[in-house]
C-alpha cells in the first residue's frame, strides 16, 4: 500500500476571496486527506462544492456553533466513511473521522 499523506490547513476564514491561492497550495502539497480549519462559509452546498473543485478531493463538513467549521477531504481511493459530532467547549469545529 502506498503512504497516505495527510495535511491539515487553517485557510482563514474560508479563503473568501483567496480559494485560488489556497487550492493552489493544496494541489502543490497533493495530500490524501486535508484538514481544513476555518472552513467558514462551506455550509452552503454551492461554496462546498466549489472548494471540491478547487481542491480536486470530496469533502464533509464539521460544523461548529461560532461559524468556524471544520472539514475533512480526501482524494479518491481515499473517502471517509463516517463522521462525528462537534465537541464543546471547542471554537472551531472538531471532528472524528
Amino acid at each position: 500500500m502506498p503512504p497516505l499523506r495527510v495535511m491539515t490547513y487553517n485557510i482563514l476564514e474560508g479563503a473568501r476571496d483567496r480559494l485560488d491561492v489556497v487550492a493552489a497550495v493544496v494541489r502543490e502539497a497533493d495530500p490524501d486527506v486535508l484538514g481544513v480549519t476555518e472552513a467558514n462559509g462551506f455550509d452552503d452546498a454551492k461554496r462546498m462544492k466549489q472548494v471540491e473543485a478547487a481542491f480536486g478531493m470530496k469533502g464533509v463538513l464539521g460544523r461548529a456553533a461560532s461559524g468556524f467549521h471544520g472539514a475533512l477531504f480526501a482524494k479518491p481511493p481515499w473517502q471517509v466513511e463516517s463522521s462525528g459530532s462537534e465537541y464543546y467547549p471547542f471554537f472551531h469545529a472538531a471532528r472524528w473521522a
